[in-house]
């Protein structure tokens, strides 16, 4: 696997890679679909829903945003520990001098 360099050498990444990839994806989508709640709860048209239901909403005072930034703090934790940033740091730099 030519990536392999992106995470730490002991990294558990590399060694259960498709369970990895599998909860980034299950994240990465829970987080997309709580923004798109968010943006939704904002017109009752969007998610076809009563007047009665979008009150009852707004007095649980749900924040999607919330919820949905917190994920991404708990998903950069998680991944972002087993990242080699310095091959991180040199990659963007030869990009740099590509661009």
């Amino acid at each position: 696997m030519r990536n392999k360099e992106i995470w730490e050498i002991n990294s558990d990444m590399v060694y259960c890679a498709e369970q990895n990839a599998q909860a980034l994806r299950d994240f990465n989508q829970a987080i997309s679909t709580l923004y798109a709640l968010e943006v939704s709860t904002y017109s009752g048209d969007v998610r076809n829903t009563s007047t009665h239901v979008d009150e009852l909403v707004k007095t649980l005072k749900i924040d999607f945003a919330d919820w949905a930034s917190k994920l991404e703090m708990t998903r950069n934790l998680i991944f972002g520990e087993a990242i080699n940033w310095e091959y991180v740091a040199d990659l963007l730099a030869k990009l740099a001098k590509e661009v």
